[in-house]
């Protein structure tokens, strides 16, 4: 539980969970959390047998360091100024 604390799908759901029903938004997200648990379980075991590894570890650096560009990005560009954020999430 720790390690998801500042991940952008728990803070969505909590914003969820604070304008909408609990039990729809707790359906929700278990519903997509098994979603994608099914479907990276399958392309994780179909894509090795489909790629060489050679290639499936090429891809997997490409997507590594497009992901980190991708985070350093945002947090370069941004302002700094999460006071609307900070307080739509203390009221």
């Amino acid at each position: 539980l720790v390690s998801e604390l500042g991940d952008e799908t728990f803070i969505i759901a909590a914003l969820l969970a604070m304008r909408n029903p609990r039990t729809e938004v707790l359906a929700g997200a278990l519903a997509a959390l098994w979603l994608m648990t099914a479907l990276s379980a399958t392309l994780g075991w179909a894509m090795p047998r489909m790629l060489s590894p050679a290639l499936t570890h090429s891809i997997a650096t490409v997507l590594f360091f497009v992901f980190s560009a991708r985070l350093f990005w945002i947090g370069w560009t941004s302002d700094g100024k999460d006071e609307d954020e900070v307080a739509e999430v203390e009221k």
